[in-house]
């Protein structure tokens, strides 16, 4: 648009040909402001016949004051110098040689105000220039684009969330999955590790599901899964990570938590499904316990997470094995060794 290669007649042709089309708002003005020529646009647009805006000073009638003063106060903080709030504003990067492209809000012939994107060029002829050429039509389209736009990006952005959390949440029981877990569970363990803290871990398997389904049915197999869940959520502290680790098995991550206080947690899962409301009929659970101490992991034998796992996962057999509905922590002499399987 009216590059600096174009010569003189060109200009001339360019300018005159906009000056007639009316759905272009088109000005052009001296140095200092001066309308010396409008196109029909400019009547359709805002109301004003050209004898009537010719010979007015541009910013004077069409701009809003203070959209001025609020313009020259940010053009100021971002070249580290002082602009009059005046018609320089308008041609601040035109009077370089650059074209100015913005959004200003202009003022009819009857006060209403349009939101018109406007463009501004320096008129050269003989390497002088002789004023401004100013290209405008009404922003309101664009607004609404620009609205339209940044409503898909907040939805897109609550989308993205909601996938982010379903990836990461047991479908059935709302609970974190078994992939949250792992990625938690690794967490702890290295920040447990870095500040030689305790943590430890509890498996929860609930005993003879099997048969609960085939009495019932698998409807109220998932109902009494979503009311395990329930009653392991209601004693759950804020520090305590739960997730649905799987099929009927359940898992805590307890930051800072030593052998007994691990097994104080374990047993007072145990009376909260003793006491929790049961439909058909009661359900219990096998516990597995396992810890880290504050002491060098090397020491306890415990080379990553996926052994703590190993160590919990070696208990909660033994509870099974043991007729279930029994707390066992991996220290206890009736638990005994297996090999590593990278369960976590």
């Amino acid at each position: 648009m009216l590059q600096d290669t174009t010569d003189s007649s060109t200009k001339d042709s360019l300018i005159e040909a906009l000056l007639t089309n009316d759905r272009f708002l088109v000005f052009v003005t001296d140095p200092f402001g001066k309308v010396i020529q409008s196109g029909a646009g400019v009547e359709r647009l805002l109301g004003y016949t050209s004898d009537e805006i010719c010979g007015k000073i541009f910013h004077a009638l069409l701009c809003d004051p203070l959209e001025i003063k609020r313009r020259a106060v940010t053009l100021n903080r971002e070249q580290g110098r002082f602009l009059e709030p005046g018609f320089d504003v308008v041609t601040n990067a035109a009077k370089t040689g650059e074209t100015e492209e913005h959004v200003w809000t202009l003022i009819r012939k009857d006060t209403s105000r349009v939101p018109i994107q406007l463009t501004s060029r320096a008129y050269n002829s003989d390497g002088s220039t002789h004023g401004y050429v100013f290209i405008g039509r009404s922003a309101n389209n664009l607004l609404v684009l620009k609205q339209q736009l940044s409503e898909m990006q907040t939805k897109l952005t609550v989308a993205n969330a909601k996938l982010a959390a379903l990836s990461v949440t047991d479908e059935l029981t709302g609970l974190k999955n078994r992939q949250a877990y792992k990625e938690n569970l690794e967490r702890e363990f290295r920040r447990a590790i870095r500040h030689h803290t305790t943590m430890s871990v509890i498996l929860v398997s609930i005993d003879h599901f099997k048969s609960y389904n085939e009495d019932f049915g698998t409807a109220a197999g998932d109902k009494g899964l979503k009311m395990f869940a329930d009653a392991l959520l209601k004693g759950t502290r804020s520090t305590d990570y739960l997730a649905r680790y799987d099929g009927v098995v359940f898992a805590y991550i307890l930051p800072e938590t030593d052998r007994e206080g691990a097994m104080i947690k374990a047993n007072r899962i145990q009376d909260d499904l003793q006491n929790y409301g049961w439909a058909n009929r009661q359900l219990t659970a096998s516990l597995g316990v396992a810890t880290l101490g504050s002491e060098s992991p090397a020491v306890q034998g415990i080379t990553s997470s996926s052994t703590l796992m190993d160590r919990a996962l070696n208990a909660l057999d033994k509870s099974q094995s043991l007729g279930g509905a029994l707390v066992t922590h991996f220290d206890d002499p009736i638990s005994g060794n297996i090999e590593s399987t990278d369960q976590v």
